[in-house]
This record gives structure tokens, sequence and C-alpha cells, in this order.
């Protein structure tokens, strides 16, 4: 009798496995500004490099896999569990004022600026922010900030100078975002 119990818990496994397999992705959009090198990314992450540069704007599209039946399972579970199931399918690059005044213009709240920490490379920043912005029911509110990190624990020294170099950049987004928002709208 416990063997059939068993078998049976396995094939129920399965079939859940087969219907995350099976089930629709979802897509969300996150709206980045970055001063990272565009097309140097190594490894996982293609669209953005470590490396320093002048600031950009644009819009990350992560899809979420649809878990079907084991969605449950996933949205108790931590949140690096919850990473596991994104992935960045596109990334455009636009002009700055196209990209603020676009979001601008979307929303009737104010924004929500997240800025990575280290470690983390341009690609795992965007799946965070979406998977954030989900969490928070930001409702497309989420503007990331991505700094050059090199996603490498071996770098924490190159990581902290590069954070350093970017803090312009994020207070002016910081200011910029503020101005944008305004008291009188919100």
């Amino acid at each position: 009798m416990l063997f059939s119990r068993e078998i049976l818990l396995w094939v129920g496994v399965l079939v859940s496995l087969t219907n995350i397999s099976m089930a629709q992705d979802l897509r969300q959009e996150v709206t980045f500004l970055t001063v990272r090198d565009l097309g140097s990314g190594k490894g996982p992450s293609p669209y953005f490099g470590d490396s320093r540069a002048t600031l950009r704007a644009g819009f990350c599209t992560v899809r979420h896999a649809d878990t079907g039946r084991l969605a449950s399972v996933f949205e108790s579970g931590p949140a690096f569990l919850k990473e596991q199931l994104l992935n960045v399918e596109q990334v455009a690059v636009l002009p700055l004022e196209d990209v603020l005044a676009k979001h601008e213009e979307a929303h009737n709240a104010p924004p929500a600026l997240y800025v990575h920490g280290y470690f983390i490379d341009f690609e795992k920043g965007c799946r965070r922010s979406a998977l954030l912005q989900q969490n928070a029911r930001l409702d497309d509110r989420m503007v990331s900030f991505s700094w050059p990190s090199d996603g490498d624990l071996a770098n924490y020294a190159r990581d902290e100078a590069d954070l350093y170099w970017s803090v312009i950049d994020i207070a002016d987004a910081i200011v910029d975002l503020n101005a944008r928002a305004g008291e009188a709208k919100y």
C-alpha cells in the first residue's frame, strides 16, 4: 500500500512539472536607467557589461514562467526560487528623455526607484526589479537604476569603486524623477 502511494505522488509531481513546461508565459516591462557599457556583457548577460559608461535608459522585458499547479509552492518559497523562474527576454535602449516622459505619462502615482546592491549583473538586476515590482504591487512604476557591478564576489573592491563613481548619476536620477513627479500630481 505504501509503495503505491509513493508512485502516485511521483506521478502527480511529473504531471505538475509537465504542466509547467506547457504553461503560458507572462511578460513584464521594467524601466531602467544604467551607467553600464552597452553590448559588452559576458556570459549570461549580453546586454550591458560591467564597465562604466554614460547614462542610458530603456525598458527590459522579463518573462515569468507560469508554474501551473506548483504556483503555491513557488509563491510561499523564498525569493531566490521565484527569481529562477524569470528570464530577461528583451532589452530596448531609447533616448533618456523619451523613456522618462513615457514613464511619467503612463502613471498616476510617484515612481519607485530601485538601486541594486553588489554582485549584480544587468540581467539579474532586471529580474530582481521585476520581482520587486510585482511583489510590492508597484504596477509598472518601478524605475531600476543599474550601476556597473561585476556580479562577481571576487571583485568587491572594484564594485565599491564603481558604486561611488555612480552616486552622482543616482542622485541626478532621484532629483529628475522627483521634479517630474511634482507635488500637485500626486
